[in-house]
């Protein structure tokens, strides 16, 4: 039996390589280097005082120049594309409302087209009017909300991709509007011919 150097344990069989109690390592096992680790154990070396306060004042001084730069150039920088993708997002979300509205009234739509029409509905306080102002009001919110001012003629030069953007958009909201109504009036002028 062998005893534990930390705990005192006595019970700990002869070949144990930790001690039954506290874990304490009884037996160490040595391990034989093999020769290809052996070679391939770089040297330590010391840098010289010199080398070593070289280092740190490079060291130093970049992360001066890199600071300055950074606060200066590279913020007004970081600053414009982060305005750009802000902007891109927004331009992204626009056109989400703009399908979300558009796939809202399609399912409008749809609706009439199941189901027997309901004269009344198309009334102000109608079932089939109070589904689309739901629809208008979401979508009108939505978009407020965004806040995407399209520019006028004379800032378009600004920024031309925006521009560009706004003229897409308006016309593909103009587009859906007028397919919109010319399915909603017939549905609309079916209910008055009952």
């Amino acid at each position: 039996m062998i005893k534990c150097p930390k705990c005192g344990y006595e019970h700990n069989s002869e070949d144990a390589l930790y001690c039954g109690l506290c874990y304490e390592l009884l037996k160490k096992i040595a391990k034989t280097p093999q020769p290809e680790q052996a070679e391939a154990v770089p040297q330590k070396t010391e840098a010289s005082p010199f080398l070593t306060i070289a280092l740190i004042a490079g060291i130093l001084s970049g992360a001066g120049v890199y600071f300055y730069e950074a606060s200066s150039t590279a913020g007004v920088k970081a600053q414009a594309a982060l305005e750009v993708v802000r902007q891109q997002e927004k331009e992204q979300a626009a056109d989400k409302l703009l399908a979300a509205y558009n796939l809202g009234r399609e399912e409008l739509l749809g609706e009439l087209a199941k189901t027997p029409i309901d004269p009344e509905g198309f009334g102000l306080q109608g079932q089939y009017t109070k589904k689309l102002f739901e629809l208008e009001e979401d979508y009108s919110g939505g978009i407020s909300a965004l806040g995407l001012g399209c520019p006028g003629a004379g800032e378009a030069a600004k920024d031309p991709t925006y521009s560009k953007w706004c003229e897409s958009f308006a016309a593909g909201e103009n587009a859906a509007m007028e397919n919109f109504n010319k399915k909603y009036q017939s549905y609309i002028q079916r209910a008055g011919a009952r």
